[in-house]
């Protein structure tokens, strides 16, 4: 996984960009210099390593597509502050083989109730 720290041009090349790499096999930062190249190493780049980010570079994986991701955050978080997701949210991470997981560690939303200012009185889906 590819994580950019900072998107500045390097001295010597302004049109490339500083960037930090993490091996999966340690989680010390490799500095790297991005260099523009004929020939890429990934077929897909995808931005965001957020939940989405991350799944597709699971299934991709799994198809045999090689793709980089690349995420603006200074730390990949291993939690958020709210997991949030509906039946076809989990059919999603099913297919990806993390649904059980993820129903282990996280309540399903039945549905949900809200009012606004305007309205005042409770709808419930």
């Amino acid at each position: 996984m590819v994580r950019i720290d900072e998107l500045k041009p390097t001295q010597s090349n302004p049109r490339a960009h500083t960037t930090n790499r993490i091996d999966q096999s340690s989680s010390e930062p490799v500095q790297a210099n991005m260099q523009p190249q004929q020939d890429a190493a990934e077929d897909v780049v995808i931005v965001g390593a957020g939940l989405a980010g991350v799944g597709v570079a699971l299934g991709l994986h799994r198809k045999g597509v090689r793709s980089m991701v690349l995420e603006s955050s200074p730390a990949l978080r291993t939690s958020g502050f709210a997991f949030m997701t509906w039946t076809n949210a989990f059919r999603a991470l099913d297919a990806l083989g993390v649904g059980d997981k993820m129903r282990s560690h996280h309540l399903q939303v039945q549905g949900y109730v809200y009012s606004t200012a305007r309205s005042r009185s409770p709808s419930c889906f």
